[in-house]
C-alpha cells in the first residue's frame, strides 16, 4: 500500500490498546487513577534522581512503564519495492499477538550490507511518511542506513490517546510502556534481518518519539 494510505490511527480510541489488559488478564481498577492523580498532585516533579547503572536503569525503565509484561515478537510482512531516490522504499505491517497491528515503512540503501539501521519514531501529529521526509529519514537512507519507520498509534488523537492512557494505567500498564515495547519490536525484528548489521542499530525520535527512542 502507498505510505499515503495508512491511517495515522486506528479508529475508537485504537482498540488494540483498550483490549490489551484483557489479553494479559488483568481488570481495570478506576480507583488507580484517583491514587495517580492525587500522587502527582502532591509530589509534583520529582527531583535528584539516582545515577542507576545501566542495567539497572533498564530495569527500572521496564518496571515503571509495564513494558516487562509485554515481552515478545512482531510478525512483519513486507510490501513491494519502489524506487525513493537512490534508495528502495517498502510499505510493511507488524502483526503481534498481544499489541496489534501497525503499519511501518522501509527504506533500504543501495547494496547487500551489512548496513547500519535506524528505527525512526515519529512524534505526535506527524506520518511516517513525515517521519521519512521532514525528520530525515531519506537523508539516513541516503547516507547509507537502513531506516524502519513504525506507526506509533494514538500519537495522532488528544482525546484518543487519553482514553487509551488511562484504560492502561488503570491495568497497571502505560502507554509509553506499549510505545517502548512496539519499537523493540521494530529492534528485534532489524536484529533478524542478514542485511542488517546487528551491531550498528540505533534509534532516533522527533518529539513524543524522542521520548519513546529514550526510553529504547
Amino acid at each position: 500500500a502507498p505510505l499515503a494510505a495508512f491511517p495515522p490511527s486506528a479508529p475508537a480510541c485504537i482498540p488494540d490498546y483498550l483490549a490489551l489488559p484483557g489479553r494479559l488478564g488483568r481488570a481495570r481498577d478506576p480507583a488507580i487513577r484517583v491514587r495517580l492523580v492525587a500522587a502527582a498532585r502532591s509530589q509534583g516533579t520529582p527531583k535528584n534522581l539516582p545515577d542507576l547503572p545501566s542495567d539497572a536503569l533498564a530495569a527500572a525503565v521496564r518496571r515503571a512503564t509495564g513494558a516487562d509484561h509485554l515481552a515478545g515478537e512482531a510478525i512483519w510482512t513486507t510490501g513491494p519495492p519502489t524506487a525513493r531516490g537512490d534508495a528502495l522504499l517498502q510499505a510493511m505491517s507488524a502483526v503481534d499477538p498481544l499489541l496489534g497491528a501497525w503499519p511501518a515503512a522501509r527504506l533500504s540503501p543501495p547494496g547487500p550490507g551489512p548496513h547500519p539501521a535506524v528505527v525512526l519514531l515519529h512524534g505526535h501529529g506527524d506520518t511516517v511518511e513525515e517521519a521519512l521526509t521532514l525528520r530525515f529519514g531519506d537523508a539516513l537512507a541516503a547516507a547509507g542506513f537502513v531506516v524502519l519507520a513504525p506507526s506509533l498509534r494514538a500519537y495522532w488523537d488528544g482525546a484518543c490517546e487519553d482514553v487509551a492512557s488511562w484504560a492502561l494505567l488503570e491495568s497497571g500498564l502505560t502507554l509509553m510502556g506499549v510505545h517502548l515495547a512496539e519499537a523493540s519490536r521494530a529492534v528485534l525484528h532489524l536484529r533478524s534481518d542478514p542485511t542488517v548489521d546487528p551491531a550498528r542499530i540505533y534509534a532516533v525520535g522527533h518529539s513524543g518519539g524522542g521520548f519513546v527512542a529514550r526510553l529504547l
